[in-house]
């Protein structure tokens, strides 16, 4: 990758550090003054969990009604095979969508009254579990400590939120910039529409296997809400870079989960150079192939058959 990198990426993570934290006055809190905020947050939860717990069901139905919608807005899981389905007639969808509803609105109706005490517990463990996890990155780049208890409650002395401000101000500033310089690059490119096609809608897809056949590299990859996997195949070509090699030719997966995220395209002199970005358990790969062309087919033998006549 040239610019969408693993150093974007993480630049990515930190363009809202403010997004989910208050400001409260700058002073040395005690364990009593502390505690208090805790029980004053834990209130807060509750009541947003009890709104949320007593109100009704969306009814789709009304959505529908008033600003139309495609097939593809509704759809249910078959029990049978676990694949999404989706309606075949409006008809079909309206149903779906009563049945739904309707559904829904007997469980809101026969529902258990709200627990508050299992609130609180799971308030009790988000904050826990924030304590040993997700801390150490303020710490990075703050001059100033700030007691671990606040942050897991999202609470930030002013001065240092005011750090923090200023820090989402730098970072977007420049990940706007390299967003910038990354569109010109790419339009520049003029990558033709067939090609381009291939790889749109598989950000968050699965990718299931990497081969090689008669000198030519295929991705298998199952996009989000698809029944069928995409096979991108490339033509002639060189695995250059190949960071996930654990999942080569692996069809169903359970550990080794590799996610697409982003990709890019570039002219060379054979033909292509594709880059492409995953996340495999948590942890970024980089893939790139050059190829002489790129071209789809829906399953192994179909790949291969077009590959043999393209």
């Amino acid at each position: 990758m040239k610019y969408y990198t693993k150093e974007w990426m993480e630049l990515a993570q930190k363009l809202d550090y403010t997004g989910r934290l208050k400001a409260i006055p700058d002073k040395d809190y005690t364990d009593e003054e502390i505690q208090k905020l805790y029980e004053e947050e834990e209130k807060h939860f509750v009541r947003e969990e009890r709104e949320s717990y007593n109100e009704p069901p969306f009814n789709f139905l009304e959505y529908l009604g008033k600003d139309g919608f495609e097939l593809t807005d509704i759809c249910r899981v078959d029990e049978e095979t676990g694949e999404i389905v989706y309606p075949k007639t409006k008809e079909e969808a309206l149903e779906w969508s009563r049945e739904d509803y309707e559904r829904e609105l007997t469980k809101f109706e026969e529902r258990l009254p709200f627990d508050e005490e299992q609130a609180k517990k799971d308030f009790k463990e988000l904050y826990d579990n924030t304590l040993e996890s997700s801390l150490e990155e303020f710490h990075k780049f703050l001059d100033d400590k700030v007691d671990k208890r606040l942050l897991a409650l999202d609470l930030v002395p002013k001065r240092i939120y005011q750090k923090l401000e200023k820090l989402d101000e730098k970072n977007e500033k420049r990940f706007n910039e390299l967003e910038k310089i990354a569109k010109e690059i790419f339009k520049n490119q003029k990558i033709p529409a067939k090609v381009e096609e291939l790889f749109k809608g598989l950000h968050d897809g699965i990718i299931s296997s990497i081969g090689e056949e008669n000198g030519n590299i295929f991705i298998k990859v199952l996009p989000v809400a698809a029944e069928k996997p995409r096979i991108i195949n490339c033509i002639d070509a060189k695995l250059i870079e190949n960071e996930v090699p654990e999942i080569v030719n692996v069809e169903n997966m359970t550990e080794a989960v590799c996610t697409f995220l982003y990709y890019e395209l570039y002219h060379n002199q054979k033909g292509y150079e594709v880059h492409i970005m995953a996340d495999m358990n948590m942890d970024l790969k980089y893939i790139t192939i050059q190829c002489e062309d790129v071209v789809l087919g829906e399953d192994k033998k179909e790949a291969m058959d077009e590959l043999k006549h393209s």
